[in-house]
């Protein structure tokens, strides 16, 4: 290999480098952006209720008190309303939510009977939702870009 060969070899393996080290602060902000975020699992403190907010705007639960039901829909956020549409169990109700989030704790008010829930987050992880992690995709690049280094020598 010529100098200039590993003068351009060495830039790109550089430039790889700062693009990869960039790409990943900026996933890391946005994992812990989703921490904060209504996505996963929440727990009422008595584990009477628990329900499932996934990324795609569908929810499920199941509550194991009195009366227990399992219930599901879909799911809209606009600033700090909460629009959730019941689909199961009939009939189909639409309910809005204030809500905050602060840390594990989320708390559900209803304004039309003034009644607060509050909920722990006990999962952050939705395995439908789950991708490889960008480490992943950065080190098979790696990997491939030293084997293409060795290859050429």
């Amino acid at each position: 290999m010529d100098k200039k060969t590993k003068t351009i070899l060495a830039v790109v393996i550089v430039a790889i480098t700062v693009v990869g080290v960039s790409l990943f602060i900026v996933f890391q902000g946005q994992e812990e952006k989703e921490d904060e975020s209504i996505v996963g699992t929440w727990q009422t403190a008595d584990g009477t209720d628990t329900v499932i907010f996934y990324a795609n705007g569908v929810f499920g639960g199941s509550y194991t008190g009195p009366n227990p039901v399992s219930y599901s829909g879909t799911y809209t956020i606009q600033g700090n309303t909460l629009t959730i549409t019941y689909i199961t169990p009939p009939p189909q109700n639409t309910l809005q939510l204030t809500f905050t989030i602060s840390g594990d704790t989320l708390i559900l008010y209803n304004p039309q009977t003034g009644v607060s829930m509050s909920y722990t987050k006990i999962s952050s992880a939705i395995a439908d939702d789950a991708t490889p992690g960008f480490e992943l995709i950065f080190a098979v690049c790696a990997i491939a870009l030293v084997l293409f280094w060795k290859r050429k020598r």
